[in-house]
């Protein structure tokens, strides 16, 4: 059965579960899997993903013993100051006994395309309680949704600030003012925090 396939691409591959290494395992013939995954975004665990079988193949690999390791270190979706910020949080917070990742130099993202001239710092904000100044806790209300509504008011006001000092975004032959519809803001979930989020920004 292995003679049907010359080769067996696996994609996303540090979500894969052990049923699903067993049956990978059985249809590639030795020397024809090929996958490709990063540990770091592992997110189904929930689904019995084991990352810990992307670690071990990739090991096996850096010591020649199986198949070989290829590292993608380039980078060229985001820029380069997003790219030193998330090297510097991530050899800081990730290791094997505190998430089961090492992030040290073989780690490590670099750009593949140039700065812009005007590019700005990255800042981290950390909300870590209540801030008198952005409104008053309601009666009733959760810790969290305290937490959610802090935020949305930290949203807002980082917007409006950027907008106050109407700052330039460089486009293709030139530059132009920032609008709001030059902001993305990412959620890790939508369900009730897009909403409060929409609701600051229309006050």
């Amino acid at each position: 059965y292995r003679q049907r396939f010359q080769a067996v691409f696996v994609d996303e591959y540090q979500d894969t579960n052990r049923v699903q290494e067993a049956i990978v395992t059985r249809v590639a013939a030795p020397g024809c899997l090929f996958t490709v995954g990063d540990i770091k975004q592992s997110i189904y665990r929930f689904r019995a993903a084991d990352p810990l079988l992307f670690r071990s193949r990739a090991a096996s690999y850096e010591r020649g013993e199986g198949g070989r390791r290829v590292d993608l270190k380039e980078n060229f979706r985001s820029a380069p100051n997003i790219l030193f910020a998330v090297n510097d949080l991530f050899e800081r917070s990730m290791s094997l006994s505190g998430g089961e990742v090492e992030y040290g130099e073989k780690e490590r993202l670099l750009p593949g395309r140039s700065a812009p001239e005007d590019e700005r710092p990255v800042t981290l904000e950390l909300l870590l309680e209540a801030d008198p100044t952005e409104g008053e806790e309601k009666e009733g209300e959760t810790e969290e949704a305290g937490a959610i509504q802090r935020q949305a008011a930290f949203v807002d006001r980082s917007i409006r600030q950027r907008m106050a000092e109407k700052g330039k975004l460089e486009i293709k032959g030139g530059s132009r003012t920032l609008a709001y519809r030059d902001f993305a803001i990412l959620l890790r979930t939508g369900q009730g925090v897009a909403e409060e989020v929409a609701r600051a920004l229309a006050r």
